[in-house]
C-alpha cells in the first residue's frame, strides 16, 4: 500500500499563489522587453534631399540645364561659370503679384543651405518659406 503524506492546511493555495506570481513577473519582464525591443527597432524614415530630384540649374549668364540636386555650384556646360538649382516664386499676396527667380546652394547632405534672388543680391541664409523681397509676405514655389 502506498502511504499517503500529511498536508498542512492551505499548503496548495500558497502553491498556487507562488505559481502565479512567477507566471506574471514573467508576463510583466516579457512586456518590458516587448515594448523597449520595439522601440529602439522602429526604422527612421529616409529623408528625400535635392540628390533625389532633377532640378534647373542657372548661371549668371542666364544659361540653363537640369540635373539631381547637388552640393555647391555646378559649371555651366555652356560657359563654364558657376550655375545654381534656380526656380520661380510667387508672393503669396494677391495685390503684390511679385515672382522671383530664387537660387539655392546646397550643403554636403544636398539640403539647401543658402539663397539668393536671381539675378542680383547677396547669398543669405535659406528661410522657408522664403520671404517677398517686395512685401515681405510669404513666397511659394512656382
Amino acid at each position: 500500500m502506498i502511504a499517503q503524506q500529511a498536508h498542512e492546511p492551505g499548503e496548495g493555495r500558497r502553491i498556487g499563489k507562488l505559481v502565479g506570481a512567477i507566471a506574471l513577473v514573467a508576463v510583466a519582464a516579457g512586456v518590458l522587453w516587448y515594448s523597449a525591443r520595439k522601440t529602439t527597432t522602429t526604422p527612421k524614415p529616409r529623408e528625400r534631399t535635392a540628390a533625389d530630384f532633377i532640378v534647373a540649374w542657372e548661371c549668371d549668364k542666364g544659361h540653363r540645364t537640369e540635373a539631381p540636386g547637388a552640393p555647391g555650384a555646378r559649371p555651366c556646360p555652356t560657359c563654364g561659370g558657376e550655375s545654381f538649382a534656380t526656380f520661380t516664386c510667387s508672393c503669396t499676396d494677391g495685390a503684390c503679384g511679385n515672382t522671383a527667380t530664387m537660387q539655392l546652394r546646397y550643403d554636403e547632405q544636398s539640403l539647401p543651405d543658402d539663397m539668393r534672388w536671381r539675378p542680383k543680391g547677396d547669398w543669405i541664409k535659406y528661410e522657408f518659406p522664403p520671404k517677398c523681397p517686395k512685401c515681405g509676405h510669404d513666397m511659394r514655389p512656382g
